[in-house]
C-alpha cells in the first residue's frame, strides 16, 4: 500500500506539496489527560542562546509541573529530555523529501514529529512551547494539528517566523511585502532556489491557525510580529534572563592568572559561535580591527572556534558550555566587542554586563532595550562601519583606569541584576503556564 501510495504521490507536481500537507489539520486533536504536563521543543539542548533558554526553563520547573524538553539533536543526559522521531527510509520518506526539494519547500517533509501523538508523554500534555524550530527537524506543516486541544506557547529566538527562510532578516524588509526575489539565498536556513514568497505564504498560514500564544524576549521583534501578523490576538514580551550569581565580577589579575592570560593587556573578548566566522555575529569586523590594530597594549581574546594563539595579540578559545568558566573568562576581561548584526535579545550581552564588563555593541534589535549609551556601556549605530567601531574601542581604552569605566561597570551589573536576572524570566514564565493550566 505504501508503495503505491507513493508511485501516486510522486507523479503530484511538487507546487501542491504543502496543499496536501494542509490536509493533515483534518485529523483529530489529542485532547489532554493531565492538567500539568508541558512539553517544551528546540532544535538542540546544548549550544547556542535559545537552546539555553530552553534547557533552563525546562530544568527550573521540573519542580514545579511535569516537564519535558523534545529536540532534533539531544547531547544531554538528562532523562526529561527526548530527540524528537523521524521518519523510517522508506519509499513514502523517499517522496516527500523529493518534493520538498525539488519545489524548495525547506523543511516541509520533516514530518517525523507527527508520531508524537502515539506518545503518552504529548497526550497528556495540556501545554506546548515551542522554541526554535528551523534546523531541518520540523515541519510546519504539523503546527494546527498538533496544538489541537492544547495551549500553545511560542518563544521566538529569531526572526524566522517573518521571513520565507532566513532566521535573521538583518537589514532585509522583503518580509513586510511577503517575500520572494530573495537578495539572501545563502542565509541559514539556505535555499536554492527562490521560494521564499511560498513558503512565508504557508508558514503564515500555518501559524494563523495554531493562534500560539507568541512569546518575545524584546519589544523591537514582538513590534515586527504584530506588523506581520496582525490576526495573533496575543504577543507579549518576557525579557531573556542570566543566572546572576554565577556571572559575577572577579579579580581580575587572579582570574587572569588562573587562565593563562597576559596580565599587562587590555583584553577585548568577542564571543559566538564559530568565533569569527559566524556570519549573523559580525565575526568579519572583528578580523578586520583585529587585523588593523596598531595598539601594543590590547589583547583580542575571540570564543568559539579553535584553541589556538594566533599570535601575541590575538587569542582564540573554543565554544564554552560551562557557564562557570565562561563567567571567569567575561570577569577577566575588560571590554566586550560585539558587532552584531543579526540579534534579537543577546544572551552574551547580558552575561558580560554582569560580570561587569564594558560592552560596545551594535545599536540593533533588543540590545538598545539593555544598554544605556554612555550609561552602561555603548552602542555603535550602522554597524557595517568598522571605523566606529574603532573609535568606541579607542574611547574605552583612554579611559581604562578612569572613574567613568568604574562607573559604568556598575550600572552594568546593576542593570542585569534588577531587571534581566534568570529568576525573574523564570518566573514570568511560570506564571504564563499557571494562568493557561
Amino acid at each position: 500500500m505504501k508503495i503505491l501510495l507513493a508511485k501516486i504521490l510522486y507523479k503530484f507536481p511538487s507546487s501542491i506539496f504543502p496543499t496536501l500537507l494542509s490536509y493533515l489539520t483534518f485529523l483529530p486533536g489529542i485532547k489532554p489527560s493531565r492538567k500539568n504536563t508541558i512539553l517544551a521543543f528546540n532544535t538542540h539542548d546544548q549550544s547556542g542562546g535559545a537552546s539555553k533558554i530552553a534547557y533552563q526553563l525546562a530544568s527550573y520547573s521540573q519542580s514545579k509541573f511535569s516537564y519535558f524538553l523534545f529536540t532534533g539533536i539531544k547531547k544531554r543526559n538528562e532523562d526529561w529530555i527526548f530527540e524528537l522521531p523521524k521518519l523510517k527510509d522508506n519509499e513514502l520518506t523517499r517522496v516527500l523529501n523529493h518534493h520538498e526539494k525539488k519545489g524548495g519547500w525547506l523543511d516541509f517533509a520533516k514530518l517525523g514529529p507527527l508520531q508524537l501523538r502515539k506518545n503518552n508523554k504529548f497526550k497528556e500534555a495540556s501545554i506546548l512551547h515551542f522554541h526554535n524550530l528551523h534546523g531541518y527537524y520540523f515541519s510546519y506543516a504539523l503546527l494546527p494539528l498538533l496544538g489541537k486541544g492544547k495551549r500553545v506557547v511560542w518563544t521566538l529566538h529569531d526572526d524566522h517566523v517573518l521571513s520565507g527562510h532566513c532566521s535573521f532578516t538583518m537589514k532585509c524588509d522583503r518580509w513586510k511585502i511577503g517575500c520572494g526575489n530573495c537578495p539572501s539565498l545563502e542565509v541559514y536556513p539556505s535555499l536554492t532556489n527562490d521560494s521564499t514568497r511560498e513558503l512565508l505564504y504557508w508558514k503564515k498560514k500555518w501559524i494563523n491557525q495554531l493562534n500560539p500564544i507568541i512569546v518575545s524576549p524584546s519589544k523591537w521583534l514582538a513590534d515586527r510580529v504584530k506588523l506581520s501578523y496582525p490576526n495573533l490576538t496575543d504577543i507579549r514580551v518576557i525579557n531573556n534572563g542570566i543566572d546572576t550569581d554565577i556571572f559575577v565580577p572577579g579579580d581580575k589579575n587572579l582570574l587572569r592568572e588562573e587562565l593563562n592570560l597576559p596580565k599587562d593587556k587590555f583584553l577585548v573578548l568577542f564571543v559566538a559561535e564559530f568565533s569569527t566566522d559566524n556570519p549573523f555575529k559580525g565575526g568579519e569586523i572583528v578580523r578586520e580591527v583585529i587585523r588593523k590594530s596598531t595598539n601594543e597594549s590590547i589583547c583580542y581574546i575571540t570564543i568559539g572556534a579553535e584553541n589556538k594563539t594566533v599570535n601575541q595579540h590575538h587569542l582564540e578559545f573554543p565554544y564554552i558550555s560551562d557557564e562557570r568558566e565562561l563567567a571567569k573568562l567575561y570577569a577577566a576581561c575588560d571590554v566586550l566587542f560585539y558587532p552584531t548584526n543579526a540579534d534579537n535579545f543577546p544572551l552574551v550581552v547580558l552575561e558580560a554586563m554582569s560580570c561587569g564588563l564594558t560592552v560596545i555593541a551594535s545599536a540593533i534589535a533588543g540590545i538598545p532595550e539593555i544598554i544605556k549609551d554612555n550609561n552602561n556601556g555603548f552602542l555603535v549605530e550602522g554597524y557595517t562601519d568598522i571605523a566606529d567601531y574603532e573609535v568606541k574601542l579607542k574611547y574605552v581604552f583612554e579611559l581604562k583606569t578612569s572613574d567613568k569605566i568604574g562607573i559604568i561597570s556598575e550600572n552594568a551589573r546593576q542593570t542585569v541584576v534588577t531587571k534581566f536576572s534568570l529568576y525573574d524570566m523564570i518566573q514570568n514564565y511560570q506564571i504564563l503556564y499557571q494562568s493557561l493550566l
